[in-house]
This record gives C-alpha cells, structure tokens and sequence, in this order.
C-alpha cells in the first residue's frame, strides 16, 4: 500500500499543471496484436500501452504518425515464449516500444550462465502488469522477478505515464523496488525503440542528437564510447552536439552534461524528444552503468534505434526503491536541431540585426504544444505575434519597424523560448 500511495504522489506532483478536460486512459481488447491494454488521445497525440508486455508503451503518435517501433506478435505460440522454453532464454520476442530493464545489463544473469547477458529478465521485460488510469495518468504495476537464472529476482517495476494535457509531452516514471530480503545495487535503464526508415537517401536518413559537454571534460574520448558494431558518431562542435546516424548498426554510450537526447528524421521534419535530469554531483560521485554512460544509442537493422537513458546506480535495501522520470514528446521542425530547452527545440538561434532603420530577427524552433509566440524587443511590448503548433515547424523571418532597445526575445506560453542581442 505504501509504494501505491508514493506512486500516487507521483501522478499528482506530474499532473497538477494540466487542468483542461482530455479523453483518459481507457482499457482496450488488444494492442498491436500484443494483447489487452490503455488508449489515450487527442488531437495531438495518441498512446497505447500493453497491460501483458511490461506495462509498455507501445505507441505514441503525433498526429497519426507513429514515432515508436512495434515487433510483430508471435503467431504459433502464445506471448511468454515456446512451451520448452517459457522465460524466452533461447528465442526472445520483441514487442518494441518502450521497455525498461535494471543495469548493467553485464550483470543480469547468473555466473554460470552461458548467456549471461541475454534475453532480459522475463518478469521485467513482459511481464504481465495491473494497469488502472489516475486522472489523465495510468498506472501499471508489474510482477517480482523470480526467474532463478537472473541476479535480479526480487525486483519489481511500476510505471507512471502521465500525459501533459494539451501537449505532445508524457512523462514516464519508473520505481524499482526491491522485495526481496537481501540487498541489491541496480540502476534503472530507460529504452525506448523509434523507428526509422532506411529508404530516404544518406543525406535524408533519420539520426540521434545529443549535447556535448560545456564544462567538465566527457569521461569518453571524442564525447561518446563505442560498445558494439560499427556505429557511426561524430562530434559538431558548431552546434555544440553529438550526432549519430542511423543507418549504421551498432551502439554507443555518453555523458552529456544537459539532460535531452532527441531523433530526428529530416523526411517528414519530426524530431522525438526524450528530457530527463541531469545531476551534476551524482555525475560526479556516482556509478553509472555501462562504463559511466546516462544515455546510449542503439542503431538496430530491424528498422528502429533505441533512446536510451540511465540512472545512477543505487544500493536497494530489502524494501527500498528508486524512482526515474523522463519526459517524452515530439514536434515538427525544418532542420537538425541544436538545442532543447524548457519550452522547445532549437533548429536555428534567434537573431536579429539592425539594418538601414528596420529590424531583422530570424530563427527556427519547434513547440510543443499550440500558442501564441510573441516577439520582444527590450522592455517593451510585443512586436509581433505568430500562431505556433506542434504539427508546423515555428520559423521567425520578420522585417520590423526599429523599435528601441538592445536585445530581442521570444516568449512563448508563458516563457521564454529564445533570446538574442541586436547586431
């Protein structure tokens, strides 16, 4: 009862900014083929999250375009794997989507274990979990662990999907709880699979973006460790990011000092966004999994990469828990991103110039949910005003009277979305 009454908080802490009415979670006969599970819409986005998976989500769409990559059911055997093989240790179905496992993975299964660090452990990964709506949030409560060949049993995970209404933003948190009587050290590793295409010409392929380090030098030489394949990563000090593309398979792991990490796919101009918190003392002072990584790119020839975010590792007494959030969303852009920030993405900075008496301001963003952007120069009132949506990329190209003052600035919903001295 006590970790439901925590989760609750959760749910009302996440949710108390979004008080306009939205269509609740509401539980459907199937899901993707994948069985029994939650709907929620609007006109924005869509989510659908299987009851019988994990607790996954296994779909979130802007607009009708489906962003998150969905395995194909099995068709001659029921979800949880062959009848010889019940915990899926040979042959492991992949429902995609979102999942969530404890870390590292080096350290799932047991020592004598030919396969120590694969398939997953089954309890965790598919599961079968409770889910019950909170307001405009659901709640999916998943079993303990107790697959003897995994190290983790014992475990157990809950998840918090709670939609920011009239937005494209969800907030995802997940507790790990340990109930079994001895002590256990995990973090909780965050992946969600987006689907990309492999059609699009090289120049028009889909690729991962996230920031490199201002201050403290990365723990990984050219800002990323390579784990697997042959991924292609790269740093663009320009920009100030780190891209990966996604037509190149394999795995690499960072430590950006800012807590975003996005995919954008220049064909149809949507970029997927996954926020978290970045902590610069536990960076400092804890362990993270996987050699020091918080997040990890995973490019797979299936046709999806995976966005993946790490905790600190944490020393669980019998009974304890931890909790991680990560926020999700999507918009539409008209370039590569360079920066996220609290109330949207970058494309191009703000600018703006003097020139022979008018005022010149520029730039590119994309918003996340539908308002009003206003322009400002210096103290005074708006200048212009620019109807912004999600589904559109918000490019600013004005040519304005001069009006007095130093600096431009680009407010939005109630805060500011960019910034900008006058040349």
């Amino acid at each position: 009862m006590r970790r439901i009454l925590v989760l609750a908080s959760i749910v009302a802490s996440l949710g108390a900014a979004d008080a306009r009415p939205v269509d609740a979670f509401a539980a459907v006969d199937d899901v993707g083929g994948w069985g029994p599970g939650h709907v929620a819409h609007d006109d924005l986005m869509s989510v659908a999250v299987a009851d019988h998976v994990g607790g996954r989500a296994l779909r979130f769409d802007l607009d009708g375009r489906a962003l998150l990559w969905l395995g194909t059911p099995p068709a001659d055997v029921r979800w949880g794997g062959a009848p010889d093989d019940p915990e899926q240790h040979w042959r492991y179905e992949d429902a995609g989507g979102f999942r969530c496992w404890p870390a590292p993975q080096s350290a799932w299964k047991r020592g004598d274990d030919p396969m120590a660090s694969w398939p997953p452990p089954p309890r965790l990964d598919h599961g079968v979990n409770v889910c019950r709506p909170l307001g405009d949030a659901l709640l999916c409560e998943g079993p303990v662990e107790d697959s003897a060949r995994w190290r983790c049993t014992g475990l157990r995970f809950a998840h918090v999907y709670t939609r920011h209404v009239g937005t494209t933003r969800m907030t995802v948190a997940t507790t790990m709880t340990n109930t079994a009587a001895h002590a256990q050290r995990w973090a909780i590793w965050d992946a969600t699979a987006v689907a990309v295409a492999a059609t699009a010409a090289a120049d028009r392929r889909p690729c991962v973006l996230w920031p490199m380090r201002r201050g403290q030098d990365s723990r990984f030489v050219g800002g990323a460790m390579r784990q697997a394949g042959q991924p292609s990563v790269a740093e663009d000090p320009a920009r100030g990011v780190l891209r990966m593309r996604t037509d190149h398979p394999g795995k690499v792991g960072g430590d950006p000092d800012r807590g975003w990490l996005l995919l954008h796919d220049p064909v149809d101009g949507v970029a997927y966004i996954k926020r978290f918190a970045h902590d610069a003392l536990a960076w400092s002072t804890m362990r993270y999994p996987e050699g020091g990584c918080t997040v990890a790119v995973c490019a797979d020839p299936r046709g999806f990469v995976e966005l993946e975010v790490m905790s600190p590792e944490v020393d669980l007494a019998p009974g304890g828990s931890t909790t991680m959030a990560v926020t999700w969303s999507a918009c539409r852009v008209d370039g590569e991103p360079c920066d996220v920030g609290e109330h949207g993405v970058t494309v191009r900075p703000l600018s703006a110039r003097r020139e022979a008496g008018r005022l010149r301001i520029a730039g590119s963003f994309g918003v996340e949910q539908r308002g009003v952007a206003r322009i400002r120069v210096g103290d005074g009132p708006a200048v212009a005003e620019i109807a912004a949506t999600p589904l559109a990329p918000l490019v600013i190209d004005l040519d304005l009277a001069d009006a007095p003052g130093d600096a431009v600035t680009l407010d939005f919903c109630g805060g500011c979305l960019a910034g900008a001295r006058i040349d």
